[in-house]
């Protein structure tokens, strides 16, 4: 699904987070003796510290993406995840931001399409068990 909207805001997000972990924000000597408490994550990009325009950018590619999902396919954790997932793969590759926008979106929605079985036990049926 090609959305302009949705493109841009995975654009922005992965632009974002590349931008922060080339910063070396996310690296550990730098907050060693302070106290600071800051939001970080961890993955083959390496440490990556969540800035407020990465929180934003992200914030808006979930939610856009959980629009266009509507309610019984977006999950709005799930859809992070992915965006995490992938903007680590970004960092850790040498790809164009493109390719990664265009494989973070399609993850999404093939995550959407995904049908689950659970079978569950039904207790108000008693099995004879001489007949099993």
């Amino acid at each position: 699904m090609k959305d302009k909207e949705l493109t841009e805001f995975a654009t922005r997000f992965l632009t974002a987070y590349a931008a922060s972990a080339q910063s070396g924000n996310g690296d550990p000597a730098n907050y060693e003796g302070k106290s600071a408490l800051f939001i970080r994550s961890e993955g083959p990009g390496g440490i990556v510290e969540i800035t407020d325009g990465i929180a934003q950018a992200q914030g808006g590619f979930v939610h856009r993406a959980a629009t266009l999902l509507k309610s019984k396919a977006g999950h709005e954790k799930a859809i992070s995840e992915i965006g995490i997932d992938h903007a680590h793969d970004f960092i850790a590759g040498d790809g164009p931001v493109q390719n990664a926008v265009t494989a973070m979106i399609k993850a999404v929605f093939e995550q959407a399409d995904a049908s689950f079985e659970y079978l569950a036990p039904n207790y108000l049926i008693k099995l004879d068990p001489a007949a099993v």
